[in-house]
């Protein structure tokens, strides 16, 4: 169950089906632990059922008003910790089904931009292009999301813990010749995304690698320094710009302000709704910190933060790896559907502390300080 659900834990398809195959594989999952609880008889006093209990009322509570299937997203996202905890707790994975789980991700997050290429948004192709942003056009019609910027952060999140699993793997034969083509097809998926927030995210990732431990990071940065390069100064040139698209997020800034000054006591504290920040300050929140302030008001805030905060006291310095690109990023645009990112996340913490192998790598990536 644990494969089934690392395997579909990002698998989104919301253009495509009315239930994505995430949310069939949640229900089959938290049914078979649901179970297998109940058949043990440690429903009342298992510490993990105790926390699951918590979890799901915290979750509920923060989907107050909000629509039903967003409000699912997020409640799917936050058992994610749950879901990971218990099924790979004290497990052994190898190291060929870890890559084929990036691959199946990476051929998904290509096989996506292929079908926006192909199938470009033309509809306001002469007003992109005077703004300045015609790239635009390859970004719509993703059948995974609305805008490829979400396939953008979920690539650069499977990427990151990519990296961090893999920075001092020694692997030999088919296996390094995998690794390479599966970094080789995220890395690409990445930059067809066009997503410039994504394109921010990795450069930060190869920056941070660059100065960490791991062999293999030193190489990484050598063979990608042009495209780095070419990323700094597009990034450089858009804050210099005024480009309509960086300009909105300030503006999505000061009408949160504006917001916060004119919302009542229970807007302020509880939010207005998953999925509702549009109608509170007229255009979509996009950053992911400013969207849980809005939606679900401070309480929902604060639980988000903690749970990061939680985050880099556990992965301590390889936070700045696994987590830091992905959040930066999401402070262009941010999703409250991203059980993918806590379950890798969770994955990262359960090797990193020891209760998670991964056979066949040949080094010593578990840390325990």
């Amino acid at each position: 169950m644990g494969r089934l659900w690392i395997l579909s834990c990002g698998f989104y398809l919301t253009q495509l089906l009315p239930i994505s195959p995430v949310h069939i594989s949640f229900v089959i999952v938290f049914s078979f632990i649901f179970i297998g609880f109940l058949k043990e008889r440690k429903a009342l006093v298992d510490r993990s059922f105790l926390l699951l209990s918590s979890i799901s009322f915290v979750a509920l509570f923060l989907c107050f008003n909000s629509p039903a299937p967003i409000a699912l997203n997020l409640i799917v996202s936050i058992l994610s910790f749950f879901i990971v905890g218990v099924l790979f707790k004290r497990r052994s994975i190898g190291a060929f089904f870890v890559l084929v789980v990036f691959f199946s991700y990476s051929l998904l997050f290509n096989i996506d931009a292929l079908w926006r290429i192909i199938h470009p948004e033309l509809y306001d192709l002469e007003k992109l292009e005077s703004l300045g942003v015609g790239f635009q056009v390859y970004k719509a019609n993703s059948f995974m999301y609305t805008d490829s910027n979400y396939v953008g952060i979920e690539s650069l999140a499977f990427l990151s813990v990519f990296i961090y699993l893999f920075r001092n793997a020694e692997l030999n034969g088919y296996l390094f010749l995998f690794y390479v083509f599966v970094f080789l097809m995220l890395t690409l998926s990445l930059l067809l995304t066009f997503s410039r927030s994504a394109y921010f995210g990795c450069l930060l990732l190869f920056f941070v690698c660059s100065f960490m431990n791991g062999k293999r990071n030193a190489y990484l940065l050598l063979f990608f320094s042009p495209l780095i390069c070419w990323l700094s100064f597009e990034f450089v040139s858009e804050l210099l710009s005024n480009d309509v698209s960086f300009s909105s997020k300030f503006h999505i800034i000061e009408l949160t302000f504006d917001y916060i000054e004119r919302s009542s006591w229970f807007e302020f504290f509880f939010g207005v709704g998953l999925g509702n920040a549009v109608n509170a300050i007229g255009i979509g929140s996009h950053n992911i910190l400013i969207t849980f302030l809005i939606e679900t008001g401070v309480v929902g805030f604060v639980f988000f933060v903690s749970i990061n905060v939680f985050l880099m006291f556990k992965l301590k310095s390889d936070f700045l790896i696994i987590a830091l690109p992905f959040m930066i990023s999401s402070l262009s645009l941010g999703s409250t559907a991203i059980p993918y990112y806590f379950s890798l996340v969770s994955i990262c913490i359960l090797h990193r502390s020891g209760f998670l192998v991964v056979t066949g790598l040949n080094s010593s990536v578990v840390k325990n300080t």
